[in-house]
């Protein structure tokens, strides 16, 4: 178990309330496993493809997924380092999804965990994936609410009446992430 931890904020861009997670990870988490765990806070499943921007350079999944590739086993901490930087997470489903996670915290002293990675807080609910990026779920939100909407009951009978957009399960997030490892 590490001694210190990154802490981690992730923001949907665009997001509307906003959906964001905080959270731990090692500091040699490599890229190909922090799109897991951002998958995984997040509630994502199996995009099309998927990269990070980070100090103006795309590290592409193709690049980082492919076997004996050096990149996938570069450590997250010698791409950020300092408290405060910013970088982006892209998935595409059908439509693309922007992140934007910050290095909240580079010296937590994980040592009272029991985890080295793990979901401390957020808010908001993951949106239904091929809802049209955040501008189709701007949308879908008006029509989901809104009874008078005209596409509100094919809305309800595509995606179910229970959608929540405010729902933030901890314990699932944490059940999801125990299960990467």
């Amino acid at each position: 178990m590490p001694s210190t931890s990154f802490l981690l904020r992730v923001d949907l861009q665009g997001a509307s309330p906003k959906i964001w997670r905080r959270f731990f990870v090692p500091p040699s988490i490599t890229l190909p496993e922090l799109h897991r765990v951002v998958q995984a806070v997040m509630g994502w499943h199996r995009p099309r493809s998927w990269h990070f921007v980070i100090r103006r350079k795309c590290y592409p999944d193709t690049e980082l997924m492919s076997e004996g590739s050096d990149m996938a086993k570069v450590a997250l901490c010698s791409l950020v380092g300092r408290r405060g930087m910013i970088f982006q997470y892209i998935c595409q489903f059908e439509d693309t999804w922007k992140h934007r996670l910050t290095l909240s915290n580079d010296h937590f002293d994980s040592s009272k965990v029991d985890v080295d990675t793990m979901c401390v807080a957020g808010e908001g609910a993951c949106p239904p994936r091929d809802v049209g990026g955040i501008e189709g779920y701007v949308e879908f939100l008006r029509a989901f609410e809104d009874p008078e909407h005209p596409d509100h009951y094919d809305i309800l009978d595509e995606f179910g009446e229970d959608f929540d957009r405010d729902e933030f399960y901890l314990d699932r997030i944490n059940a999801s992430l125990r299960a990467l490892t």
